[in-house]
């Protein structure tokens, strides 16, 4: 043997060998040799039927080599090991066949390293089938949740409404009257989250159909601040808007409200009593929105997550909700064809840019990569 080749077989986890048309070993090399418990020919002269005789799927290999077939396979021995054997029928100078030589090489821990492998993929399937089980256990009893306590929550607000009504009509019931306005806010806010809710089993459940028509941005967000300035002033916030001109685009008048409506509900729970401003503006084929507070600020490993399905960036303890605000307003956007994100520096507030294609979804414009045409 070459002493190039007979060096490389001696260091590699291989074993190189030799039958004869009987099955007895010719040719014993290799380092692979130590693992079976063998040295480089010591069992050269013995029978191979007799070496693997507790070894019943390598004699079968065996057999097939000696008829003179070539082939590959893999030896699973009882000790552990695996080897993949390379079969190669050996013919005399006439041709006849004179037995087989065969380079078998250790793939033990390439095996196990691929079972483990495939054994950790088949739990995680299994890990996924499940959480999506669960995901849609938890959406259907949402839906079917905020559905119930949606009849209740209305009868319970006209009730509200009335008995409030007629404390205010009274002098001596002033008291009463500021309680009951503060109930009515607390039902208003349980609302609020209840259309959260029914809105994300509509988006789950791919029910989210838009009425298209022409809707002035401007006076829309207009509408919806007037609406909040009385909670502004509960929290000390000055409502500030910056616009234009109108800004008339093809939207789902309601679904754009809600989009407004849920940015302005996170400026004013996170803007800490600071100004929130907003701008409303065009360029060229697109409407522009921003929403800018001075709160808490966002710090920039949550600046994605908190568009996410349940996400926050802050302890539900200390601001409360069910972390769906973000996550609807981005599903409406790009639904009505456009993007929004957000730019934010911890302590120092947090800024929404909106962008909207005025020809509405249809237009085929699509949401824009981030920061495109927000600024």
């Amino acid at each position: 043997m070459d002493a190039r080749l007979h060096a490389l077989i001696a260091h590699a986890p291989v074993v190189l060998f030799s039958l004869d048309r009987d099955g007895v070993v010719t040719l014993s090399e290799g380092h692979g040799l130590v693992r079976m418990g063998f040295k480089p020919g010591q069992v050269v002269g013995m029978s191979v039927f007799d070496i693997y005789r507790a070894e019943p799927s390598v004699l079968t290999h065996v057999r097939r080599a000696l008829a003179g077939e070539e082939f590959l396979s893999v030896e699973a021995l009882s000790s552990g090991l695996l080897y993949e054997t390379h079969w190669v029928p050996l013919r005399d100078p006439e041709g006849r066949l004179a037995g087989t030589l065969g380079l078998a090489v250790d793939v033990t821990r390439r095996e196990y390293e691929a079972r483990w492998r495939a054994r950790l993929f088949s739990e995680a399937q299994e890990a996924r089938a499940e959480a999506e089980r669960m995901v849609r256990l938890r959406d259907e009893f949402l839906s079917v949740a905020s559905h119930e306590l949606k009849t209740p929550l209305t009868s319970l607000s006209l009730q509200l409404h009335t008995l409030l009504k007629r404390a205010r009509s009274r002098p001596g019931d002033a008291e009463l009257a500021q309680r009951l306005e503060k109930a009515q806010r607390q039902l208003y806010k349980l609302s609020r989250m209840m259309d959260e809710l029914l809105d994300v089993s509509r988006l789950a459940e791919g029910r989210l159909r838009l009425e298209l028509c022409d809707v002035d941005l401007e006076q829309l967000v207009r509408e919806v601040m007037e609406r909040f300035q009385e909670e502004a002033w509960r929290t000390g916030s000055r409502l500030e808007l910056r616009a234009e001109g109108p800004v008339v685009g093809r939207w789902d008048r309601t679904k754009l409200e809600q989009v407004v409506t849920n940015l302005m509900t996170n400026a004013l729970k996170y803007g800490a009593g600071a100004p929130v401003e907003v701008r409303v503006h065009s360029s060229g084929a697109l409407a522009l929105l921003e929403v800018t507070d001075h709160g808490i600020g966002i710090a920039p490993e949550n600046l994605e997550r908190i568009f996410g399905k349940f996400e926050r960036a802050v302890s539900v303890r200390q601001y409360g909700g069910f972390g769906l605000g973000l996550y609807i307003v981005r599903q409406l956007v790009e639904a009505m064809g456009g993007g929004v994100n957000v730019e934010s520096t911890p302590g120092a507030g947090a800024t929404f840019h909106l962008v909207l294609p005025l020809a509405g979804p249809e237009s085929g414009l699509g949401p824009p990569p981030p920061q495109a045409g927000l600024h």
